[in-house]
């Protein structure tokens, strides 16, 4: 069995034992700061609905593997990146045959998933949590929701209306103004230079983006705009239709 055929079971773990939302648990996240891809990661929330970020490294064979330094040297650098990190691999008797390893991982805080000859995971061990610094934190956030999206700059906006909605008003049809939104998600050049880092060069300027949003969203099932005297100050309503395609709050909450 290759590496990548053991992703699908490991979404499934992060699914099922940690909670991770279906929409934002995939393989194969590129992370351009250590030019590499990340092979499973996911999102959950924990105590009270905190965010929280999976990431997975995977190898063939854990079980003496000459190279388990190497492969921790590969893990350690994705600690600054997510708030639980994991190895994982086919191992049988790992824990039997490699202990040094194990207790290796151990003191460094990464946890360990290992498959057994009939396919089952077994968490070895449970990641540390990591600290991670807020801006990071928030890039990665913008990087796994912005994976799968080929119109990004209207996306944030469709799911910032949804989020900014239900943060103001237990409606079932979230409304917001569209310079509203716009101030939470690009309150500060920092927030437009990750959004820029992920998606390219966009201007980003208030009226640009409600440029973005017109062109992708305009006469769609998934939206109501409310004219208003500037386009600025429009108002946009989620309908029906549009609360079949929004995702779990992350932007936002």
């Amino acid at each position: 069995m290759g590496e990548e055929e053991l992703y699908p079971d490991i979404r499934e773990f992060l699914i099922n034992q940690k909670n991770c939302f279906p929409e934002y648990c995939n393989f194969e996240l590129y992370l351009s700061e250590l030019s590499r891809r990340i092979d499973v990661f996911g999102i959950s929330k924990e105590n009270g609905g905190e965010k929280v970020i999976y990431l997975s490294e995977g190898k063939k064979e854990l079980l003496k593997n000459k190279n388990f330094a190497w492969v921790i040297g590969e893990v350690l650098p994705l600690q600054r990146y997510g708030d639980y990190v994991y190895v994982f691999g086919a191992g049988g008797d790992f824990e039997d045959e490699d202990k040094a390893y194990v207790e290796e991982c151990k003191r460094l805080g990464v946890g360990i998933l290992v498959f057994d000859e009939t396919g089952k995971i077994d968490e070895l061990l449970e990641p540390v949590r990591n600290d991670i610094e807020s801006s990071v934190k928030q890039k990665m956030l913008l990087k796994i929701f912005l994976r799968d999206t080929s119109t990004p700059i209207a996306d944030l906006i469709f799911q910032g209306v949804y989020e900014y909605g239900k943060l103001k008003s237990d409606t079932a049809l979230p409304c917001a103004k569209f310079i509203d939104v716009y101030n939470c998600l690009f309150k500060n050049e920092a927030c437009k230079e990750a959004v820029r880092s992920i998606t390219g060069y966009h201007t980003l300027k208030d009226i640009d983006v409600r440029r973005a949003f017109q062109r992708e969203y305009r006469g769609t099932p998934y939206v109501k705009i409310e004219r208003m005297g500037s386009r600025l100050d429009d108002f946009i309503c989620i309908t029906e239709e549009g609360m079949k395609i929004v995702r779990e709050p992350i932007l936002l909450d």
